[in-house]
């Protein structure tokens, strides 16, 4: 009789399994999955990055900075930056990604 109700739970936990497995495929469904060709071309990209000894590196930097109703508008733009080993900037690229930092200034602020 135990052997029976420990067999029928572990077909209900199996089914609850199962059951949520489904219901997040579509959640997965979008996301790519990584063949070996795509790791053989992945490596040959990897191998030609190192040839040249440059890093990648996602930088914001300030583009403009406002004054409207009280509020400080900072707009920020982020930058694809390529580096030498050295450390120098090789190449810098302009994205569409743009960020906002919005802060309240004082009457007392704006006096000084």
């Amino acid at each position: 009789m135990k052997n029976m109700i420990l067999i029928m739970i572990l077909i209900s936990v199996f089914a609850v399994v199962a059951f949520f497995d489904d219901f997040n495929e579509p959640i997965r469904s979008g996301v790519p999955i990584v063949s070996e060709e795509n790791e053989e071309s992945n490596q040959e990209v990897n191998a030609s990055v190192h040839s040249e000894e440059r890093t990648h590196s996602l930088e914001y930097r300030l583009e403009e900075k406002n004054i409207v109703d009280g509020y400080v508008i900072e707009t920020y733009r982020e930058y694809e930056t390529y580096r030498d080993k050295e450390g120098k900037i090789i190449e810098s690229l302009p994205t569409s990604k743009y960020d906002y930092l919005r802060y309240h200034i004082s009457e007392r602020d704006l006096g000084d």
